[in-house]
This record gives structure tokens, C-alpha cells and sequence, in this order.
């Protein structure tokens, strides 16, 4: 940890520039609702905002960029009234589609280091982007993660058939960190690969992600329960 603590710090006094690209171009379906969930509000502002304001807040953020559906540009513009952010970009059908296209229009910033964030995790923590931009001085892809508590199983046609070690797993958390034209790279190399996560793209390839700790109340919100679930954790 102290490690983590002597990095981040490295990480600010060697003035890279960080960019922060927020995915939020999904529909939000399944967590209900009248508006998407990223646009619903908690504690009296949205989802994205929350995200937004976490990032825009911190003096190593130089610009940070949102990634939307193409039919939500109402929604946004009220969520983030009086930001000051780069112009939205539109996402594709995809998540790596979003992804790339986000990453395509943070060109013109020319960002030295990028952090890839899921708007439906409102709660991520000053101490885990820390952890994130500490360990990119000296790797190139670093994700947050938690431990697996629960007993894994491996099922086969609605069948159990194996008990798997959970010591050997872990669940991913953004904010994601990379070297920005590192996964620029790999995302016009593995177009259309089906991957869920931009660290899997380093993985393809062969190369090293490093992990450090993410935090449970860092959790994505996929459905209302989930929404329940975390305000728990958080309050």
C-alpha cells in the first residue's frame, strides 16, 4: 500500500497528461426506470454527474469526455449542466465500438495516459484512482479488482460439474488505466473481438495487466436491486 501511496504521488509530479473517457452510451434497461440508469438520480443527481464530478474534481484530471447513446444528448446535457467537459461522443453498437470511438476522439488531446470508466459505477473512490494511476508508472494496462467471497461453480446445460478455485479469480472494477496510444492500438487491432472489458485487450496480446485493490462500493449497477444494494454499502 505504501508502494500504491509513493506511486500515485510519482504519478502527479511527472506531469503526464490524463485524459478520462466515461462510458455511457448504453440503454439502461435493465435497471428500470423512466430514464436510462446512468441518468437517474441518487442523492439528488444523476449517476453520470456523480461519475463526472469525482473526476473533475481532481487536479492530475485534465480533461475528462463522455461517451453517450446517440437518442440520450437531452438527457446528458441536463445531467451535466454547468461541467466543463470535452463535447460528448457518440457510442457504437457495441461497448468496444464506444470505446474505440472515444479513444479516437481524445486524439486531438493527445493524452499520455487514459482512464476508462463505466458510468454505472457512481462510487469509485479517490484512493482507488490513485492505486490505478500509482501502478501505471510502471505498467501499461492496470485494473481494479476485489476478491471472489462466494463459491464458484461451473455448469454445464443447466447441469453443476465442477467446483472452481476462487483464489484463482477476481472481479474486474474500472476505472481502467492505459497508456493511451498502447490501447488505441489494440482496439484498431482486435476490432470486433467480443470482449467485455479494454483490459481483455491487452490480454489478446499477450501483455501484462496489473491489478491493484478495487473496493466493494465500487459495484456496477446493472438492476434496482443493484441500486439498493449499493447505497447500503456506501451510506
Amino acid at each position: 500500500m505504501v508502494q500504491d501511496v509513493d506511486l500515485s504521488k510519482a504519478f502527479r509530479e511527472s506531469k503526464q497528461k490524463l485524459v478520462v473517457l466515461i462510458m455511457a452510451a448504453g440503454t439502461g434497461e435493465r435497471a428500470g426506470g423512466e430514464v436510462p440508469k446512468q441518468y437517474q438520480h441518487f442523492r439528488g443527481k444523476s449517476l453520470l454527474r456523480l461519475c463526472v464530478e469525482t473526476f473533475i474534481s481532481r487536479d492530475d484530471v485534465e480533461e475528462v469526455q463522455v461517451v453517450i447513446h446517440p437518442e440520450h444528448e437531452d438527457h446528458y446535457n441536463k445531467a451535466v449542466e454547468n461541467l466543463r467537459l470535452l463535447p460528448p461522443v457518440h457510442g457504437g453498437e457495441t461497448r468496444q465500438k464506444s470505446v474505440y470511438l472515444g479513444l479516437q476522439a481524445l486524439g486531438y488531446e493527445t493524452p499520455d495516459v487514459v482512464l476508462v470508466h463505466d458510468a454505472a459505477r457512481p462510487f469509485a473512490s479517490h484512493a482507488i484512482i490513485d492505486r490505478v494511476l500509482g501502478r501505471l508508472m510502471t505498467h501499461e494496462a492496470v485494473i481494479p479488482a476485489i476478491p471472489v467471497t462466494d463459491t464458484l461453480k461451473r455448469k454445464v446445460s443447466g447441469r453443476i460439474v465442477e467446483t472452481l478455485n476462487r483464489e484463482q479469480f477476481c472481479l474486474a472494477q474500472t476505472p481502467q488505466g492505459f497508456r493511451y496510444k498502447q490501447l488505441l492500438r489494440l482496439h484498431e487491432r482486435y476490432a470486433g473481438q467480443p470482449v467485455t472489458d479494454d483490459a481483455a485487450l491487452f490480454e489478446l496480446a499477450g501483455e501484462d495487466v496489473a491489478m491493484v485493490a478495487g473496493e466493494a462500493t465500487n459495484g456496477k449497477i446493472t438492476t434496482a436491486e443493484d441500486v439498493e444494494a449499493l447505497l447500503k454499502e456506501v451510506n
